[in-house]
């Protein structure tokens, strides 16, 4: 993050996005933070797209937390048996239930 600060460049890994994000919001770094949604929207995967959801929802990024809702619907099957997934809140859980039911019914 220091290295943003004074040069206004980063290199912004999959390892360390969701935390760098984290960091960003916590100092309002709004450019920073953009990037770092950006390197997560277009690294969603079966395995972390629950962590990214919850990482989304808790640092208010709406886009991104559209995207892996409509990824985690369309690839339920297989994200509903990862770990990650079945570690997400409770709430988290209720409405993604929700929505696959409204999804499913339709």
């Amino acid at each position: 993050m220091l290295e943003f600060l004074y040069t206004g460049k980063v290199d912004i890994t999959l390892d360390i996005a969701i935390e760098l994000l984290t960091t960003a919001d916590q100092y309002t770094i709004a450019e920073l933070k953009h990037r770092c949604g950006a390197m997560l929207h277009s690294n969603i995967n079966v395995e972390n797209v629950s962590e990214i959801f919850q990482a989304a929802d808790q640092h208010k990024e709406e886009l991104l937390r559209v995207k892996c809702m409509d990824f985690i619907l369309k690839n339920y099957d297989t994200v509903s048996d990862t770990d990650s997934f079945l570690a997400l809140r409770k709430d988290h859980l209720k409405e993604i239930l929700q929505a696959a039911a409204r999804k499913f019914r339709s």
